[in-house]
């Protein structure tokens, strides 16, 4: 048998593998942001996210058509019609202006992309 404090290592050594599997899972973890074009904007205007984060434009227009574009090439999205969707998927941090190519002088947005925070491993 072996002595009650081998035993609470092994313990806490679990927990800690635990700990670690669930700041991986989390790390790991991305998401979509959805950012709306309608009333001839961007909704929202400005947004921020992280690394490895996806953003949906969606045309909620009743009639115009969109291309979405970044002025130093990173994305452009096709013509995108009344319920047409456009994503790019960020993998370098930074902030990013956009513009509609159609109305470029009045349809501008910004996304910051940043690193993912590091989660405290507690527990």
């Amino acid at each position: 048998m072996l002595p009650s404090s081998m035993l609470n290592l092994t313990g806490t050594s679990k927990k800690f593998a635990s700990c670690e599997n669930a700041f991986k899972e989390n790390k790991d973890k991305t998401q979509k942001h959805v950012v709306e074009i309608k009333d001839m904007n961007f909704y929202p205007k400005e947004i921020n996210i992280t690394i490895g984060d996806t953003i949906v434009w969606i045309n909620r227009e009743d009639v115009n058509p969109h291309i979405v574009y970044e002025p130093h090439n990173l994305f452009r999205s096709p013509r995108l019609s009344p319920g047409d969707k456009y994503e790019f998927l960020f993998n370098t941090t930074g902030e990013y202006i956009y513009s509609d190519s159609i109305f470029a002088k009045t349809m501008r947005g910004k996304i910051i992309v940043k690193e993912k925070e590091e989660l405290e491993i507690t527990g």
